[in-house]
């Protein structure tokens, strides 16, 4: 197995094959040297009991480690017990005290014994963070080691942990420990700034577009905070002094809160809940192990649950790239950087399985790596959430364009609207003027028109009842005149209130023209007789209309009137009615006085412009004629036109439809 995961190791971080040197001796003499890796060369030996003492482990047999020369790390993986590791080394002609760091904070108890010479020997012991001369706080384990110059020395150590065994040890000269202290603090206050400040600003995009991606990101950007903080000793070594041993269960929970973030950060990034609800509901039923998991953990050791939570993970990452894929799969190009993502994501979980196992030693760079590896997925992640800004953006965009032209729509429909309750208040307004002024004029009707002839026929009246006068035909014949034009007056505005109430409702029936001609033209012989005037029929037989006969014999007695009132004595007054264009047309022409053109633009309204005018005998009128005859030929569905000229006379035609066949049979 190891034959077959290191060299793809290898392949995959781009390192050349390094070759095995393996050796408990340090090549050189440890001189002035800034640091020596001290790593590759030590042999060791496994107490899975970890109860052997140091005389008892040193009649063990040490085994040279399987380490590269250049590897900074060596892991173990579980192991029960502790670990042994022996090394000798001597020092040259300028060898002075150096401090031995163990970077790997996790081993939380190192023990060293320092053997020098025959029978002399310096024991140094460290169980957490040494407090001695300079804070060493932000680093992991740091013992000083009393080197003398030109002597040899023989380095016994005990490391015990709970969980993953790794060690990275590094002997350093006290100068260059502290330089490097300062560089490596500085790059990772840089990297845990840069790490919040993307978590608040994506916060505050979440905030500000509303999107649940945006902050479940920014939760996966905080996690790792976390975690990395967690493996760089921080937690134990600032927040948690003295608590090393409680501290470790703070990291496979934080290892399971991270699956949980990814997962539900791709659920909300890919929308799969409408998308692809079958793998969607798949990916939160791979999270249900987790719970047997999570209430075991007080009945297992550390390193066990660190195995159950990697196998786990080996399950729900690749859900996690699963919804990613099939949504890109889609089309939704947004989603092509998260494919990249998990699948380096899950890359990374990958390798903790051979590392937590012992199969294989950390590759070079091994403490760096970490790093390099979340700084790759978190810009992946970035630029996978900057392609979901812009299509959040685009689409953002789309429904405003779509909410302004619909916006727009309601804008316009609702000025059509205005416009129309404009024109309609504006024909109201009109129209109410109109009744104002018709009531004007039926009130001025009512005190001139009838006041008068009434007033008239009152005082003849009081004169013959006195006796002062004796009745004679002239003065008999004044008052018939008065009574007729008083009685032609109230059915005149009888008609018309009628119809402007809507009581007068047309009762159509079939009627012969030239009979209904020939009763009006009767009717009114007698005072065509009067004036001399003569009546003149012309209309051809067998043409049938379908009205209302007193409405229709109404609207002819009202232009026959008109006519003998304005057609001086010996003139002549024709009636004709004949079928034009589909209709029966009903002419009533006379050769009188005729009407300005004024007059005649206003003969059909009730108002002041139209007052009647006097006869050529000085008949009057009350001007309800002609508008009670519009009224009329228009509710029997037809049109009246009237042409007339000063002194030429006037011509009014009655256009009305020709019966239907079922009005005739109903």
């Amino acid at each position: 197995m190891r034959l077959i995961l290191f060299p793809f190791l290898l392949i995959l971080f781009g390192f050349a094959p390094l070759s095995l040197a393996i050796a408990t001796t340090l090549p050189q003499p440890v001189n002035q040297q800034n640091h020596i890796l001290l790593t590759p060369f030590f042999s060791m030996f496994e107490d899975s009991s970890g109860a052997l003492t140091r005389q008892e482990a040193l009649q063990k047999e040490f085994i040279a480690l399987d380490c590269p020369s250049g590897c900074d790390v060596y892991s173990t993986g579980f192991t029960q017990g502790s670990v042994w590791l022996k090394l000798k080394f001597r020092t040259g002609s300028e060898a002075k005290p150096m401090l031995l760091e163990q970077k790997i904070w996790y081993n939380h108890k190192l023990e060293a014994w320092l053997y020098q010479g025959q029978g002399v020997q310096y024991i140094q012991t460290g169980s957490g963070s040494p407090k001695y001369k300079q804070d060493t706080y932000l680093r992991s384990l740091v013992l000083p080691l009393e080197l003398q110059p030109d002597l040899d020395y023989e380095l016994l150590l005990r490391l015990e942990s709970q969980q993953l065994v790794e060690f990275n040890l590094t002997l350093w000269e006290s100068h260059s420990f502290w330089r490097e202290q300062g560089s490596a603090n500085q790059l990772s206050a840089m990297f845990f700034a840069a790490l919040l400040c993307l978590f608040l600003y994506n916060a505050l995009l979440a905030y500000g577009i509303g999107h649940k991606s945006f902050l479940w990101y920014g939760a996966y950007l905080l996690c790792l905070l976390f975690n990395l903080s967690f493996l760089a000793g921080y937690w134990s070594r600032v927040f948690f002094v003295g608590h090393a041993q409680e501290i470790l269960w703070l990291y496979p929970l934080m290892r399971i809160i991270l699956m949980l973030v990814v997962l539900r950060f791709i659920q909300s990034f890919s929308l799969s809940a409408s998308r692809c609800p079958k793998w969607h509901k798949a990916s939160n039923y791979a999270l249900v192990p987790l719970l047997p998991i999570l209430g075991s953990m007080p009945f297992l050791s550390l390193g066990v649950v660190q195995v159950l939570i990697s196998l786990q993970a080996v399950v729900v990452i690749p859900f996690s790239f699963l919804l990613a894929a099939v949504t890109f799969r889609q089309g939704h190009r947004e989603s092509r950087f998260v494919v990249y993502a998990t699948a380096w994501y899950a890359v990374m979980n990958m390798l903790l399985i051979p590392r937590q196992f012992g199969w294989v030693p950390t590759p070079q760079f091994g403490l760096g790596l970490g790093e390099i590896l979340v700084l790759i997925d978190v810009g992946l992640f970035g630029v996978a959430m900057a392609d979901k800004f812009k299509v959040l953006r685009k689409e953002r965009s789309q429904a405003l364009e779509a909410l302004l032209e619909q916006a727009q729509g309601h804008a316009e429909q609702l000025e059509g609207k205005v416009a129309h309750r404009t024109a309609e208040l504006k024909t109201s307004q009109l129209e109410l003027q109109k009744a104002n002024q018709t009531k004007d004029q039926f009130f001025s009707i009512l005190a001139h028109d009838l006041r008068g002839p009434i007033g008239a026929l009152n005082t003849t009246l009081d004169i013959l009842s006195s006796g002062k006068i004796k009745p004679d035909p002239e003065l008999l014949n004044s008052c018939a005149d008065s009574t007729k034009q008083v009685h032609n007056l109230l059915e005149s505005l009888l008609g018309w209130a009628q119809s402007q109430q809507g009581v007068l409702v047309p009762k159509p029936v079939a009627m012969d023209v030239q009979l209904l001609l020939g009763h009006v033209k009767n009717l009114a012989a007698e005072r065509a007789q009067q004036k001399d005037i003569t009546l003149v029929l012309e209309a051809a037989e067998g043409i049938t209309l379908v009205a209302d006969e007193m409405m229709l014999q109404t609207v002819i007695r009202n232009l026959l009137s008109n006519a003998l009132k304005f057609t001086p004595r010996g003139g002549s007054i024709s009636l004709s009615g004949q079928q034009q264009n589909g209709k029966v047309v009903l002419e009533v022409a006379d050769a009188g006085v005729g009407m300005s053109p004024e007059a005649l633009e206003h003969i059909f309204e009730l108002g002041s412009t139209n007052k009647s005018a006097l006869g050529t005998d000085q008949e009057v009128g009350s001007g309800f004629g002609l508008v009670l005859v519009k009224e009329f030929v228009e509710k029997n569905g037809g049109q009246i036109e009237a042409y007339s000229e000063l002194g030429q006379g006037s011509r009014f035609l009655v256009h009305l439809p020709l019966p239907q066949v079922d009005r005739l049979e109903s």
